[in-house]
């Protein structure tokens, strides 16, 4: 993917177009600037993949070396009166090599996939899909553990680009991944809960001294109405469930991250009975609870 701007065809077109009002007779030295910006937007086409630009190349490469040859007579020290000046072929050859240019570029674009993305709700659309953790506060974003964030990121874009079962899938595997490593800390480090999941989690927690009820409730709505209905293959969200849901995984993720901030953790959890450390997470691959089969949303 590749962001652009719309400004950048605008600027284009108005750089290489005056190209076809130069006029035999004129001084090369007073269209040198005109000459000089036209071949430099013409390289920046050619030489860089903004525009990924293939049946137009040949016309942009031939207008370009005819530009360079009347820049390049005008400036050498052995050219002669007559060699600073336009010669009709030079205008025939600028108008002309323009035209045909422009006439492919028109019909290259038109077939070309350019897409617009609409905002989401209050979220800025390039940080949805390059830093949708900006959605935390600065206080606690460096916090986050390195696979939330990263979760946390493709949520961002599968949000962005309308893809809001997937988005609703990255956002709860960032919050186990808090989750986490809240237990770390409220627990004082004791062994985390034999199966790696969001609902033995909770139920650990109910048994720690100290944890705020606020956070348990939240976690407890977002197993119940989000990480357990969207752990069947039938269910899917819409995107006003998905930007729900990443409301509801900010103010969860948030909550959790404050209290491990005022409570650094003094030592590694302890081991597991049966495992020195916890295996990769594989999210949602049973669900929390027995479930009826759900009916497919539509």
């Amino acid at each position: 993917m590749i962001r652009t701007t719309t400004h950048y065809f605008y600027d284009l077109g108005t750089t290489l177009h005056p190209l076809g009002d130069i006029r035999a007779g004129a001084e090369i030295q007073q269209v040198i600037y005109q000459l000089y910006m036209a071949e430099t937007r013409l390289s920046n086409l050619l030489e860089q993949n903004l525009i990924p630009v293939k049946v137009c190349r040949g016309d942009a490469e031939k207008l370009r070396k005819c530009i360079c040859e009347i820049r390049d007579r005008a400036l050498r020290t052995d050219s002669k009166p007559e060699d600073k000046l336009i010669t009709p072929w030079d205008a025939y050859q600028l108008s002309d090599g323009l035209k045909c240019f422009e006439a492919v570029l028109a019909a290259e674009l038109s077939q070309m996939d350019t897409y617009y993305v609409s905002q989401k709700g209050c979220y800025s659309t390039i940080h949805l899909i390059e830093q949708a953790e900006l959605v935390f506060p600065s206080s606690i974003r460096d916090l986050l553990p390195a696979d939330s964030k990263i979760d946390i990121r493709q949520g961002g874009k599968c949000l962005a680009f309308e893809l809001p079962t997937a988005a609703g899938f990255h956002f709860l595997r960032a919050t186990e991944s808090v989750l986490h490593k809240y237990y770390d800390v409220i627990s004082g480090g004791k062994a985390r809960p034999h199966t790696r999941n969001m609902g033995k989690y909770i139920e650990a927690l109910e048994k720690v001294k100290g944890v705020d009820p606020k956070i348990l409730a939240v976690l407890k709505q977002i197993k119940d109405l989000h990480r357990n209905p969207i752990a069947h293959p039938e269910a899917v969200l819409d995107m006003e469930e998905a930007t729900a849901l990443l409301g509801i995984v900010q103010s969860a993720i948030t909550s959790m991250l404050s209290v491990v901030k005022r409570n650094p953790p003094k030592a590694e959890p302890e081991p597991s009975a049966t495992k020195a450390t916890d295996p990769p997470v594989v999210a949602f691959a049973t669900p929390e609870e027995p479930a009826e089969p759900l009916a497919k949303k539509r």
